[in-house]
């Protein structure tokens, strides 16, 4: 209950204040620790949207994708965080995703 008051709190805050980049990735995982990845994943898009350059919400998004068994999207999210310079998304991709 404690974590959902949280989260109600800041999505208030968010819509009280209007919402950047970072206000989405953070929802987006708050979201994702709430296991709702569908949610996250829309959070993620919006902070790509935004910043296309931010290569965490890649990683974050790709990581919602791999659980909900969209493996495809997940590789290319992963492939683009690598791109954007974020060299941990190397071992994702290796694990789970075919050459």
């Amino acid at each position: 209950m404690k974590n959902l008051f949280i989260l109600f709190m800041f999505l208030a805050s968010i819509n009280f204040f209007g919402q950047t980049g970072k206000d989405y990735l953070l929802q987006g995982n708050a979201k994702f620790k709430a296991k709702d990845y569908e949610g996250a994943i829309k959070d993620f898009t919006k902070t790509i949207e935004i910043n296309p350059k931010n290569g965490q919400a890649y990683i974050n998004r790709a990581e919602c994708e791999f659980l909900l068994n969209q493996k495809k999207e997940a590789c290319d999210d992963w492939a683009k965080a690598v791109e954007l310079g974020k060299l941990e998304a190397k071992a994702r991709i290796k694990k789970n995703c075919k050459n």
